[in-house]
């Protein structure tokens, strides 16, 4: 049976979300002569905004309207995209705060919209077998925007965040001509079980320092995975001081997310 065009144009949206800067990001910023505290201090305070707007997302995507929401959240971002190009450390700061925090707007908001136009569709039976999909042809655009950043970047080093520009825009445009939905699908209370662990830090923190393998295992974890969250992206500093070009860093990226991908099912 044919995909409803509303249905394609999911997944073409989803596929328009992947940040096509992300492979050279932290190189583009060195290349303008930031230093790595400075780019650590940017990563930081993007942490804190993503953090503290996811809260609060909900709730704004059911008062403004999910289609509305998710609008507004394409246009900031490819805002955000254009403050990079100012090149110095305070534009890209205020282009990191303006990603992260327009991006909070999407999570949990581009499900409950997809969701709600099956319903219209007569479709939310297959709901989970369309969003897989969806999500499925999402990555596989990632890998092909991981091949080519680096390529664009070095043709000329402001292209990728004028592509990534109108990548949301255009996600903006897609997401407005899909077909009526009825915002009867919550936001605000999706997320409130990942919100309700907040008040649940006490209880469960007592409980895991009564069982000390428990309380190790979970420090050791937090040791391993969080440094590797946290400098991530730096592997571009590294891979750039030991010779490595653009368009290679890309091809690594785009290398890593199949690995990624492959190893998914069998974890």
């Amino acid at each position: 049976m044919a995909l409803h065009s509303d249905v394609k144009k999911y997944y073409v949206f989803r596929a328009l979300l992947k940040r096509f800067i992300l492979p050279i990001l932290i190189l583009y910023g060195l290349d303008r002569g930031l230093s790595l505290s400075e780019l650590s201090i940017i990563a930081a305070v993007g942490s804190v905004i993503s953090f503290v707007l996811e809260i609060p997302s909900g709730a704004i995507a059911d008062r403004f309207g999910h289609r509305r929401t998710l609008v507004v959240s394409m246009l900031g971002q490819a805002l955000s995209m254009l403050l990079y190009l100012g090149g110095s450390f305070w534009w890209i700061l205020f282009g990191t705060a303006l990603y992260l925090g327009f991006g909070c707007l999407m999570t949990g908001t581009a499900e409950a919209f997809f969701y709600e136009r099956l319903r219209v569709l007569g479709l939310v039976d297959q709901h989970a077998k369309l969003y897989g999909a969806g999500k499925g042809f999402a990555t596989a655009v990632s890998v092909v925007s991981m091949l080519l950043a680096g390529v664009f970047y070095e043709i000329a080093w402001y292209l990728p965040f004028l592509i990534g520009s109108i990548q949301f825009v255009v996600a903006a445009f897609v997401i407005s001509s899909m077909g009526e939905t009825h915002d009867d699908v919550s936001v605000q209370k999706k997320e409130a079980p990942q919100i309700s662990l907040l008040k649940h830090l006490g209880s469960a923190f007592a409980e895991v320092w009564k069982r000390p393998a428990l309380f190790w295992m979970i420090v050791t974890s937090a040791l391993i995975i969080g440094p590797l969250f946290a400098v991530g992206d730096f592997q571009q500093a590294v891979m750039s001081d030991v010779g490595i070009s653009a368009s290679l860093i890309g091809v690594i990226y785009a290398i890593k997310r199949l690995l990624s991908v492959a190893v998914q099912g069998s974890t």
